[in-house]
């Protein structure tokens, strides 16, 4: 298996989900997304964030060196985050849409490209209402695993 930069990772998300028709990725960083959904004038509906939080040295037995050369193996956390417009008129329909877009997101972010790449979902975090009640907030948690470049 070959390096892959978190940014790699993180961007190949981003780029899997952009590629939905009618989806869009947020322009504002990705811890701070759905913080302000007052005012956006619709432009929330499918838009999306993808968050690196960080990885972890995958456990390797103590017989296994990190080689420079060779990088080493690691687990990045994924965090995609979401929006979905609720009407005013037809919410109960709208949230299941929103369930809907989720099942969506998992299945092309699970089709990914496998290239020196695995992914697995962590979890599905409940889904959340914005505070005017007008977008359901998702959030689904994935698993990376790739190798980072130690020099």
């Amino acid at each position: 298996m070959s390096v892959l930069a978190t940014s790699a990772v993180r961007s190949r998300v981003a780029t899997a989900i952009g590629a939905l028709s009618g989806w869009r990725q947020s322009r504002y960083a990705p811890p701070i997304f759905g913080m302000d959904t007052g005012g956006a004038g619709g432009r929330l509906h499918h838009s999306f964030s993808v968050e690196a939080q960080g990885c972890f040295a995958s456990p390797a037995p103590v017989s296994q060196r990190q080689r420079l050369g060779d990088g080493v193996r690691v687990s990045t956390s994924i965090v995609v985050r979401f929006a979905h417009r609720l009407r005013a008129d037809n919410q109960v329909s709208d949230y299941d849409s929103g369930l809907d877009a989720v099942e969506t997101i998992i299945t092309t972010v699970m089709g990914i490209s496998q290239a020196n790449l695995h992914i697995v979902l962590d979890r599905v975090q409940p889904p959340g209402i914005a505070p005017a009640g007008d977008y359901f907030l998702a959030e689904l948690r994935f698993t990376a695993e790739h190798r980072l470049a130690l020099q």
